[in-house]
């Protein structure tokens, strides 16, 4: 199992996977592709955390909140290597420097 990255306070996966070793698609479609699949998923996991959080009085137990929010934490450190490879090969060298 992966130990913990010294830039998350993520716990690991279940898998052992920190959303740092995922390996990142080189090509820009492919990486738009990923933010967008990873978009809607983040939209649906936080949709239905706000239909669960209406509906419940008391959630009976409050590790719920914790697994959810390390969720979508794992998915939002992915994203924004994906933003910042993004980035990276959109970069256009200054032709006057």
């Amino acid at each position: 199992m992966s130990s913990y990255s010294p830039t998350t306070l993520l716990p690991p996966s279940p898998l052992g996977v920190l959303p740092h070793d995922i390996p990142l698609p080189e090509s820009m479609e492919k990486l738009i592709v990923m933010s967008s699949v990873i978009d809607r998923y983040l939209d649906q996991l936080w949709n239905n955390y706000v239909e669960y959080a209406e509906s419940v009085m008391k959630p009976q137990s409050t590790k719920v909140f914790s697994i959810l929010f390390s969720e979508m934490d794992y998915f939002e450190v992915l994203k924004a290597r994906i933003t910042l490879k993004i980035i990276e090969l959109t970069k256009v060298e200054n032709p006057y420097a």
